[in-house]
């Protein structure tokens, strides 16, 4: 079985977390998601990435390099709407 593009970034996150079981609570997974993830050949979900970015310093894009148009997107968008100042605002009802 070939290994996922995400396999090496992920088991770097499990280090730098202390453990699979680690990542997994950050996640609020079980650590046989982990496993998992590392043996599937889609890698781990997407939503699950800025999560571990967050706690580990394992970027999106090396989690999740087919993606990579899109996160670089996010975060052009995030950097762009933070250098302008802007805030969410609440609508009025």
């Amino acid at each position: 079985m070939e290994k996922n593009q995400s396999h090496d970034a992920l088991l770097e996150a499990a280090r730098i977390a202390g453990s699979q079981s680690k990542l997994a609570a950050l996640c609020a997974k079980k650590q046989a998601h982990v496993q998992k993830w590392l043996n599937s050949p889609l890698g781990i979900p997407a939503e699950y990435c800025p999560l571990i970015e967050r706690a580990t310093g394992v970027t999106c894009e090396r989690l999740r390099p087919d993606l990579a148009d899109r996160w670089r997107y996010l975060r052009e968008s995030g950097m762009r709407a933070h250098s302008a100042g802007s805030k969410p605002t609440k609508e009025a009802t």
